[in-house]
């Protein structure tokens, strides 16, 4: 596998979302699950297994953010992390994205795609 300039490592539950943001280029989808609390340990070691330069990470989730900062000190790569707090804001991301460009200005990029974005979510009672 050639070294990438930037690569992206996603939280996402589900393997449609995966493949979903597979289909979009992404480097590495680590399973978020129903809660979207993986490890920092996990994302660092998918940071490090990421055949990149540098690495982009989408948390997707605002439970996630804390994690992903955390690993930001413990990877063997440069490392942002792009504080997505929705799937959706993480997938409109994606389209900015270019493997062959550097972070910063994928960082760039990519936050602009996510000016102006606005979502929703429905969700199910867990209790009556």
């Amino acid at each position: 596998m050639s070294t990438l300039e930037t690569g992206v490592v996603v939280v996402a539950p589900g393997e449609g979302n995966r493949r979903l943001f597979e289909s979009l280029r992404a480097t590495r989808v680590i399973e978020g699950g129903q809660t979207m609390n993986p490890s920092t340990e996990e994302i660092v070691a998918a940071v490090d297994a990421t055949p990149a330069t540098e690495v982009i990470v989408l948390p997707n989730n605002s439970n996630v953010i804390l994690s992903a900062e955390q690993a930001v000190e413990l990877v063997n790569k440069p490392m942002r992390v792009l504080p997505t707090r929705t799937l959706q804001a993480g997938l409109a991301a994606m389209v900015g994205y270019d493997p062959e460009s550097p972070a910063a200005e994928n960082e760039t990029t990519m936050a602009q795609a996510l000016e102006g974005l606005a979502t929703g979510e429905i969700t199910i009672a867990s209790r009556d």
